[in-house]
């Protein structure tokens, strides 16, 4: 953490690429929009001021795989294992 109390994410490098990188947990999200809409996508659920963003972790870095204003939101959650899709 800075000083401004921002929480810095990294990768670290590694040096033999058999070995297993830092990971961040990725889950099966449901977002509803305001229009009744559904998405589902899987990665992690990242919060802005303005949006909300799955993203998903890759060799060169997170990208997002989805992105909605948070005024458009109805309700997000994380899709259980038993739940059916």
């Amino acid at each position: 953490m800075d000083n401004d109390n921002n929480n810095i994410f990294t990768l670290v490098a590694q040096a033999n690429s058999q070995e297993a990188k830092p990971s961040i947990p990725e889950y099966d999200y449901e977002i509803l929009n305001r229009d009744g809409q559904s998405f589902i996508h899987r990665g992690f659920m990242l919060f802005t001021s303005q949006h909300i963003a799955i993203m998903r972790e890759t060799d060169v870095g997170a990208l997002p795989i989805f992105v909605i204003p948070l005024d458009q939101v109805a309700f997000a959650e994380i899709i259980e294992d038993d739940e059916e899709v």
